[in-house]
């Protein structure tokens, strides 16, 4: 599976071009996937998403704790996330998944 096989610096890469500044507010999250040893620190500001790999926000306002699997679920097919451990603010982990637009499904890749 593609998206299984894209690094997450890259899937997070792709959320950043997602993101809908009208949507977005600011906020800190922490993201870990055991399985994979991986921890990023996310942060929402002025409508632009950046991320760092291996560096957690000390006063993050959610931390994430799930399966890589469960996180792709969650943010690219609208799945619950029920194996996530949450610390903080829930509420905030489901305003993030409502930060981004769907693709558009019939962008014109070439054009005649």
């Amino acid at each position: 599976d593609f998206i299984a096989a894209t690094p997450t610096s890259t899937i997070l890469d792709l959320l950043a071009v997602r993101i809908d500044p009208a949507k977005a507010r600011d906020m800190t999250l922490n993201l870990a996937f055991p399985e994979r040893k991986e921890s990023f620190g996310v942060a929402v500001r002025n409508g632009v998403l950046v991320h760092e790999a291996g560096v957690l926000h000390p006063q993050a306002d959610v931390s994430l704790t799930l399966p890589r699997a469960a996180f792709l679920g969650a943010m690219f097919a609208g799945l619950p996330a029920p194996a996530a451990a949450v610390a903080g603010d829930a509420e905030r982990w489901t305003a993030f998944r409502g930060f981004f637009d769907a693709p558009d499904p019939n962008f014109a890749i070439v054009t005649p």
